[in-house]
C-alpha cells in the first residue's frame, strides 16, 4: 500500500510500468493523474498503443491523450459496471 505523499517501492514502480506498456486498455478511475508517478503509467500505455479511458470529475493531466473520458464520480461508475449483467462472472 502506498499513501499520498509516500514513494512507491522501486520494484513495484518497474512492475507497474511493465504492465502499463503491455496492456491493451488502461482505465484510470478517480484520479487526476497530476502526479508524475501515476501519469507516466497512462502515458506509457498510450505510447505502447493502448487505449486510455478516464473516469474522473474535473480536469486530469491525461485529458489530451485519453481516448474517452467520463465526467462522473468513480464510485457511481464502478457500482453500475459491477451490477451490469454482461459483466457478472459465474460463481466458481
Amino acid at each position: 500500500m502506498t499513501f499520498f505523499g509516500d514513494s512507491v517501492r522501486p520494484d513495484r514502480a518497474e512492475r507497474s510500468l511493465a504492465l502499463a506498456r503491455g496492456c491493451d486498455l488502461m482505465l484510470a478511475v478517480g484520479t487526476s493523474l497530476m502526479v508524475w508517478s501515476a501519469y507516466r503509467l497512462a502515458k506509457a500505455a498510450k505510447d505502447s498503443g493502448a487505449a486510455l479511458g478516464v473516469v474522473c470529475v474535473g480536469e486530469t493531466r491525461a485529458d489530451d491523450i485519453a481516448d474517452w473520458k467520463a465526467e462522473a464520480l468513480a464510485g457511481e461508475v464502478l457500482a453500475r459496471l459491477a451490477a451490469h449483467p454482461r459483466l457478472l462472472l459465474p460463481r466458481v
